[in-house]
């Protein structure tokens, strides 16, 4: 497939700027001068494109020279883009993550991200797309996303945290069809693909009450990048079940948020008299961590301590104390197509909605068993 030229990417801008209705009937658009400056290009190529656009009744023109969209502007360029999608030509997917991360991503270390690439790689291939993984470095974020505009005709981002607000705001901004993983970012008009950690929190809650369980603690990341990680939804799941079932007064850390190292924190909790009888991370890595603490020495799962996770627990190798770890997987297949039929709206000039949400799957082990009678020791 040919890379998309500047005039390409002027065009699709615009025909966006319609079809979405941030550009409605009667609208003045902005000065030539000021689109190239967002776009990053030369002032040639958008003249040439608004002048088509005239031609083609997107726009008129006044003696000013000043552009307005006309009534019949918008359903036209959603006629148009409905058209481009059409072609046969092989599009190209950019996704975009940290670079910090190995591409693809650890599968031991990051599981989560490891299988979400995998899935969207997949369902990409499937939809006729060639996608590429492209780490994000946090110095020159203009210029990168400047690149990925010109060469790629959408974008998924994995991870990508306000830190890397730059990138995040061209790519908004230029019309390149964009979804983000999991987070949303105030200010930056970039819809997401989400998974449903509020309901698998409370449904946890459930499990281990079912079990006899009221002393239970959720270790979770509070970190300033995270912040809007649409995951964090799982603790507010967590603290109102934990309120509706009448266990919350007799929950001594009922939530422990960590940042960076803290195994001291672990060990702390696991010291905690009356003890836990139960414990849920986002985080499954956590629970190796926990294996190698002072505290956790003697402990059986789950006679003593019965655990869990609120994302998958993918590929990470747990010591041989764990028994397999209840954790809810996602419908990974279903996740990518999702993603792509989402990519495709926007392409075609549709209105995608804010989020969707993919559902997630229980797997229940036996690392969840009934409240130890000794657990006030």
């Amino acid at each position: 497939m040919r890379r998309p030229v500047v005039k390409d990417r002027v065009q699709r801008y615009l025909l966006q700027k319609l079809a979405t209705g941030e550009w409605t009937p009667g609208r003045v658009l902005p000065s030539l001068r000021k689109i190239s400056y967002e776009l990053r290009v030369s002032h040639q190529p958008v003249y040439l494109v608004w002048q088509e656009a005239v031609t083609q009744g997107l726009l008129t023109r006044n003696a000013r020279e000043e552009a307005t969209v006309t009534d019949k502007g918008p359903d036209l360029a959603r006629a148009m883009l409905a058209e481009l999608a059409r072609r046969n030509d092989l599009k190209r997917l950019a996704i975009l993550q940290p670079h910090n991360f190995s591409v693809p991503p650890n599968p031991q270390i990051a599981p989560l991200q490891y299988q979400l690439v995998q899935a969207v790689s997949a369902a990409a291939a499937a939809c006729g797309y060639e996608s590429r993984i492209i780490p994000i470095q946090e110095t020159d974020q203009l210029h990168q996303a400047a690149a990925v505009v010109h060469a790629y005709d959408a974008a998924f981002l994995v991870e990508l945290s306000p830190q890397y607000l730059p990138v995040l705001t061209h790519l908004a901004e230029s019309g390149l069809p964009t979804l983000m993983y999991q987070r949303k970012i105030p200010g930056v008009n970039i819809p997401s693909l989400t998974t449903d950690d509020y309901g698998a929190a409370k449904r946890l809650v459930e499990l281990f009450v079912n079990n006899g369980h009221r002393n239970i603690a959720f270790i979770t990341t509070l970190h300033a990048d995270t912040i809007m990680d649409e995951r964090n939804l799982a603790r507010f799941g967590w603290l109102e079940a934990l309120e509706s079932t009448g266990i919350l007064p007799d929950c001594v850390m009922p939530v422990l948020f960590t940042r960076g190292d803290s195994e001291h924190l672990f060990d702390k909790l696991l010291a905690l008299r009356p003890r836990i009888t139960g414990l849920v991370v986002t985080a499954p890595q956590t629970l190796v961590t926990l294996a190698q603490l002072p505290h956790f020495a003697g402990l059986r799962v789950p006679e003593d301590l019965s655990v869990a996770a609120i994302s998958t627990v993918g590929h990470v190798s747990f010591p041989a104390v764990f028994p397999p770890v209840t954790c809810f997987d996602v419908d990974w297949p279903r996740a990518g197509q999702c993603a792509m039929e989402m990519i495709d709206k926007m392409i075609s000039g549709q209105t995608p909605p804010k989020n969707i949400r993919v559902p997630l799957q229980l797997r229940l082990t036996e690392s969840i068993g009934p409240a130890p009678s000794h657990a006030t020791a």
